[in-house]
């Protein structure tokens, strides 16, 4: 037994001399150089072993600090995703379909609720038709000017037997100078509260001046118009006034459309945020300069003193499809969390309040983030609640 003992002892090393055996290796180079020689001599005779041992660790380490950088900015990435498909907001308010309203106040919303960052907007189908297709009067007949509306609405001496019937509220004297109109949709933006709350971050255009639209660029290129163009933008005059509830007197003829003149001024290639980046067939017209070019070129031939100064008296922020809102600057830092519950409790925290304030029960909310998410995971999700 002591025998036993004894060679039991020695074959269990004390810890002072493995810690000792273990400084003597790490300090010994000539051993380290033994170590290397054979680790060479050996990647020499295994070269294929070596090489598919050497590449199965990279792409391994590779994966996973890839996975580990997605998983660390995929709220980034569904942001970003979200931000090509419904443009840069976080959320996005329209009068309920249930409600039987189709619009919002904006002065009355901003009363409410003073300290967000929102903006209106308004979008409506026109056609459209570059004056270079409409086609010269006669001399005789006077300078056919953008500005005029007579030539728009009643038919010239030089016209003869192609006159158009004044009978008929001369609804198709237009279309007798310019042919066939094309159809788009004029979306109305309030340029500077949008750069305020930073929708559109990268736009590089400044405010649309009055009388000038911004055209997507691939909507021109189709209908070969240019930077500098002028275009006429047909919009229907009693779905206009019916919409923005401007009263037109009964008796009166008036009218079927407007025939606006807009200097195209911005050809933008890519929507920088503004919108979808699908939506092609849109024209961007200043929100708060567009009811005033109305009135400078209503046929004041067909209205009475009074109906023109209705149409100069009405406050468009008083209508509004949509409201768009966005969180505090700097909005981004609310999205970096990997952590969705709390990206989720950033964002419904600030709408929350909003959501009461108007009445749940009278507005569409959309949470454009959570909306793509839910789309991505084919999750249930109302983004209109109160339905």
């Amino acid at each position: 037994e002591e025998h036993t003992g004894r060679r039991a002892s020695t074959m269990v090393p004390h810890a002072d001399l493995i810690d000792a055996k273990k400084k003597k290796v790490l300090t010994n180079p000539p051993l380290w150089g033994h170590f290397l020689r054979a680790s060479v001599s050996n990647i020499r005779k295994n070269k294929v072993t070596y090489c598919m041992g050497f590449f199965a660790c990279l792409m391994v380490v590779f994966v996973v600090a890839l996975l580990t950088t997605v998983l660390a900015k995929a709220p980034l990435i569904f942001l970003r995703l979200s931000e090509l498909t419904n443009s840069e907001v976080d959320v996005r308010i329209a009068a309920g379909d249930w409600s039987g309203y189709t619009g919002i106040n904006f002065t009355k919303l901003t009363e409410i609720i003073p300290d967000t960052l929102k903006t209106p907007r308004l979008s409506f189908a026109a056609g459209f038709v570059s004056d270079a297709a409409c086609r010269s009067l006669t001399p005789k007949d006077g300078l056919r000017l953008p500005m005029d509306t007579m030539w728009k609405y009643n038919p010239w001496p030089s016209d003869g037997a192609e006159s158009c019937d004044p009978a008929a509220i001369a609804t198709d004297c237009f279309y007798k100078h310019c042919g066939k109109q094309s159809w788009a949709s004029m979306l109305l933006i309030d340029s500077t509260r949008e750069a305020a709350m930073g929708f559109g971050r990268s736009w590089p255009y400044p405010p649309i001046p009055r009388g000038h639209a911004y055209f997507n660029k691939i909507l021109a290129d189709k209908h070969n118009i240019t930077a500098g163009s002028i275009i006429y933008i047909s919009v229907s005059f009693s779905g206009l006034s019916q919409a923005l509830h401007i009263s037109m007197s009964s008796g009166s003829k008036h009218p079927t459309r407007l025939y606006l003149p807009f200097n195209v001024s911005v050809l933008y290639p890519k929507p920088f945020g503004k919108h979808d980046f699908e939506q092609e067939d849109l024209i961007l017209v200043e929100y708060g300069e567009f009811m005033n070019h109305v009135h400078d070129n209503l046929p004041r031939q067909f209205l009475s003193s009074s109906e023109v100064q209705s149409w100069l008296n009405f406050n468009l922020y008083d209508f509004a499809h949509t409201v768009s809102l966005n969180l505090p600057a700097p909005r981004i830092d609310k999205y970096l969390s990997s952590n969705y519950d709390e990206i989720q409790e950033a964002v419904l925290s600030f709408a929350d309040p909003l959501f009461f304030t108007l009445g749940w029960n009278a507005v569409c909310f959309l949470f454009v983030f959570f909306f793509l998410l839910f789309w991505l995971f084919s999750l249930d999700f109302l983004s209109c609640m109160g339905s």
